[in-house]
């Protein structure tokens, strides 16, 4: 860990009692101290959800352009830890069946997310997803088709990674995000 050192670390963690980021707008943003301790007190802070958020660049595009991946995924995962209610749906893509009400996000971009369950999710699967009261927008959801599934190293958690079916959640996401879809 460095510190002190501005290129090293984010200038925007206001260190004392409080510890709170001054790149939000609006509210206020605490971090958790694994959270400090992952991005903003290293050379990661970059890729801190909320430092991007935040990011003033000089346009949308630019920001657009940051944020792609030049790999084979479209845009850059973000961590980002997000409460999540999933359930199976129906063809119109209602929710039908509960399948996990703490499950939680791992990273997410405006193409889908990771996430962890105590449920074994199976891929090509159409799950209904509902984001928990931490999201940036309440009662926002969505229906994602889950693209690959695995156990984690700790017993009884999976995970897996699962793709975005509708435009519009994608702009959802991308809003959260501070990016234009």
């Amino acid at each position: 860990m460095t510190t002190g050192d501005p290129c090293q670390q984010c200038n925007f963690l206001c260190l004392g009692d409080g510890q709170a980021c001054t790149m939000t707008k609006g509210g206020v943003y605490l971090p958790l101290p694994e959270h400090i301790e992952m991005f903003c007190k290293t050379p990661y802070f970059t890729d801190c959800h909320q430092y991007i958020r935040g990011n003033k660049l000089s346009s949308t595009s630019d920001l657009n352009e940051s944020l792609r991946h030049n790999g084979r995924r479209q845009f850059r995962r973000v961590p980002d830890m997000l409460s999540l209610i999933l359930s199976d749906c129906d063809i119109s893509g209602a929710p039908c069946q509960l399948i996990d009400d703490q499950a939680f996000t791992i990273d997410l971009s405006p193409g889908g997310l990771r996430l962890e369950s105590r449920k074994k999710l199976t891929p090509n699967h159409l799950i209904a997803f509902t984001f928990g009261p931490d999201f940036s927008l309440s009662n926002i959801g969505g229906v994602g088709q889950i693209r690959w599934s695995c156990e984690s190293d700790q017993p009884d958690v999976f995970h897996a990674g699962l793709e975005f079916r509708d435009h519009a959640t994608k702009q959802v996401i991308g809003h959260h995000m501070g990016i234009t879809v």
